[in-house]
């Protein structure tokens, strides 16, 4: 790493001597102009007597600011200035990139935790519990039809859903209430139960006990043609979903035995990724593979609010704050809005992969100053970024730097776990837990390095990166599964599911509706054919 800083910082000071070389260069061309055009318009006239030595310049190199005479040397002096503005501004840039790449206080090292392997393909999405409800928990939704659920004190999940016939593409947590909504490829989405029980039921038993299995819905949505790509909870008693449709429907009614459609709008021309609900005002923010983001206020169905544009597909979309939205992207590249000017990014950063869902902390949950975005990328790394408050625009310096290879195949989903582990090893646990889902099956916890030195934490890096080599060999569970053939469908009945770019949820990948999901009494999931299908 510091060769790499040193060889930039050689590289930078290469680039600036070229440009003073080549302002020089056009001074000295620019004179030599200036002196031709006036021996050829004075040609014809006597020739002045020679200014005394007193008045000529001394020696030294030829001056850069534009020659004091008219007629031609005036049409020069416009691109002289703009010459010397551009080189201010390269300056002014080359020492922005030299402090950035340079300084000590705005490094932030990530370490990991735990490691929970569960699901037998590809996981989409993965929803922690909200910190209110004082659980240190998460969902995690797969390839594989299922939702696990899953207590970050143990590595093996305490339930898990299999009501869904295809690909779960998308999991939330109710925020007040033990309530999950599932979206799936079979076209539908469910809300249904949580059973914290089960986590209790696991901490009083040793030994690995097996999930409790939910295997049917309080409420089934239907309504979308196709795969229901994304879901999330507007508030206590609404969900919002989006499909391949291009639609996004409003539930509600869901206290009682059936749920009432209370809004459905055509939200994009192309397939909607994903929906999320503000958390204190009417709107709706949706994203597409038509290269867009959309806002929409639910009081005024099928108007458009803004309108954020990207280059290729969106597929990450999160509020910062309640004027703040970020959005990720296929053309591999991080975009902060501001809802009241949406006609241009306040701030992009390339990642240097696509961008997949997004998840943010709230600020002082991981930096002081602002919001922490976590980005998952198609190459199977993580990203995290610290967006200014006040200036409304990403800090380039506190990008989080994953020592390891987080995951083996395309990282899908983020999220940020509120939890105070006694048994890790970060002393900054008890502030959050970065997790990262993945197409290897399996989902990673991350926390802040402790130490306020470089010192410090490359010790503790360095010991921690050991220790995971150590448990990668020992728990063959931990190693990168082999590579799966066939590239399989994840949508189920209702298609395919919402794959990224470069990445492929696997043979079989929960969508065949010929294949149910069997837990045994091990905790492992299997897979069986289903009554009626061809084995």
């Amino acid at each position: 790493m510091e060769n790499a800083l040193a060889r930039l910082r050689v590289l930078f000071g290469q680039i600036e001597q070229e440009f003073q070389a080549l302002i020089q260069e056009n001074a000295t061309l620019r004179e030599n102009l200036a002196r031709a055009t006036a021996v050829s318009g004075s040609s014809s006239a006597a020739p002045a007597p020679a200014p005394p030595l007193s008045s000529l310049p001394s020696a030294g190199p030829p001056a850069i600011g534009p020659p004091p005479s008219v007629g031609p040397k005036e049409a020069h002096k416009a691109i002289k200035q703009k010459t010397v503005e551009t080189m201010a501004k390269f300056t002014r840039w080359v020492t922005h990139v030299r402090e950035m790449t340079t300084t000590d206080k705005k490094e932030l090292d990530w370490s990991p935790q735990r490691r929970f392997c569960g699901h037998t393909d590809g996981i989409w999405d993965v929803a922690a519990f909200p910190a209110s409800s004082g659980f240190p928990g998460f969902a995690t939704a797969s390839c594989d039809g299922t939702v696990l659920l899953w207590h970050f004190a143990h590595s093996r999940p305490f339930a898990c859903y299999a009501g869904h016939t295809g690909s779960v593409n998308a999991v939330r947590i109710h925020p007040t209430h033990p309530l999950a909504v599932s979206a799936s490829g079979d076209g539908t989405a469910h809300i249904w139960a949580v059973p914290l029980d089960g986590a209790a039921a696991m901490a009083d038993t040793d030994g690995d006990p097996a999930p409790l299995v939910i295997s049917q819905p309080l409420l089934p949505l239907g309504g979308h043609k196709g795969v229901v790509s994304g879901a999330c909870w507007v508030d206590a008693a609404m969900v919002a979903t989006c499909g391949w449709d291009g639609t996004v429907r409003l539930w509600g009614g869901l206290e009682g035995s059936r749920a009432t459609s209370l809004l459905a709008f055509q939200a994009h021309q192309g397939l909607v990724t994903e929906v999320c609900a503000h958390p204190a005002r009417p709107l709706l923010l949706t994203a597409s593979d038509d290269r867009r983001a959309r806002v929409w206020d639910t009081r005024s169905p099928g108007v458009c609010a803004a309108e954020l544009e990207a280059d290729d597909v969106v597929r990450g979309l999160a509020l910062a704050d309640d004027k703040l939205v970020v959005t990720g992207s296929d053309d591999q590249t991080l975009r902060l809005w501001d809802l009241r000017s949406s006609k241009v990014p306040l701030a992009s950063v390339k990642c240097g992969a696509g961008v997949n869902r997004l998840s943010i902390a709230p600020p002082g949950l991981v930096f002081p100053g602002g919001p922490a975005i976590a980005t998952p990328l198609d190459s199977g790394t993580l990203r995290v970024y610290e967006v200014g408050a006040a200036a409304g625009a990403f800090l380039a310096g506190p990008v989080g730097i994953m020592r390891i290879q987080p995951h083996a195949k395309c990282c899908t989903s983020t999220a940020w776990l509120p939890v105070s582990d006694p048994s890790s090893s970060s002393s900054s646990a008890g502030a959050a837990m970065l997790l990262s889902a993945s197409f290897d099956g399996c989902v990673g916890s991350w926390a802040p390095l402790p130490g306020h030195t470089r010192e410090e934490r490359e010790r503790e890096r360095d010991r921690l990166v050991a220790q995971e080599k150590r448990t990668r060999g020992d728990h063959p569970a931990l190693e990168a599964p082999p590579a799966r053939s066939g590239g399989g469908s994840v949508g189920g009945a209702g298609g395919v599911g919402p794959l990224p770019s470069g990445g492929s949820a696997g043979a079989g990948g929960g969508g065949n509706p010929g294949v149910a999901v069997v837990v045994n009494t091990a905790g492992s999931a299997s897979t069986a054919a289903a009554p009626g299908a061809e084995t």
